[in-house]
């Protein structure tokens, strides 16, 4: 966020009555509130000039903040529901993509998870996705989210199969 918008939420915020500054505050992440509150105290003695452009300013700002806290919410549900997919399963998929990729994808994981997802891939493929993970550079959220939910509906799509799904219920059977 940069220091325009912390400004401008900072001078919406103080126009407002206590009750909805509180309110609107409460919605906001504890590192940006304490700008905007260090801030409403430098502007405090300012007249007050309650614009309708702070006024958008400050919703659009609390509104895409939601928007990115939701999307976040969403592939930390992905990532978990990942992590309870069998490391074969997952490898099947992964095996897919290019070993960049796995390598950005194994990185979101837990080191013992992603060492059993490799463990399920052929071992030349594995070696390359180890090399890749040395040289892997942190991947922006809105990445992030992008990659963890085409791997989810990659999964969910293998698992749609029928066929698929008759398999797996006969390994089931046969090991019970």
């Amino acid at each position: 966020m940069d220091d325009l918008a912390v400004r401008q939420v900072a001078e919406f915020i103080q126009s407002l009555p206590a009750t909805e500054a509180e309110q609107l505050l409460r919605r906001l992440p504890k590192h940006v509130v304490t700008a905007v509150r260090s801030l409403t105290i430098s502007i405090a003695s300012r007249p007050s000039a309650s614009s309708p452009g702070l006024r958008l300013a400050a919703e659009r700002f609390v509104h895409d903040f939601e928007c990115h806290r939701e999307r976040c919410r969403s592939a930390d549900d992905g990532l978990r529901y990942l992590t309870q997919i069998a490391p074969s399963r997952l490898a099947e998929c992964l095996l897919d993509e290019c070993p960049q990729t796995v390598a950005s994808i194994l990185m979101m994981f837990p080191p013992a998870r992603s060492a059993a997802v490799l463990l399920e891939m052929p071992d030349e493929f594995r070696s390359d996705v180890l090399l890749r993970v040395a040289q892997t550079q942190p991947i922006s959220d809105a990445i992030r989210e992008t990659v963890i939910q085409a791997l989810v509906d990659s999964v969910a799509q293998r698992r749609s199969n029928p066929r698929e799904q008759l398999a797996e219920i006969m390994r089931h059977l046969e090991a019970a």
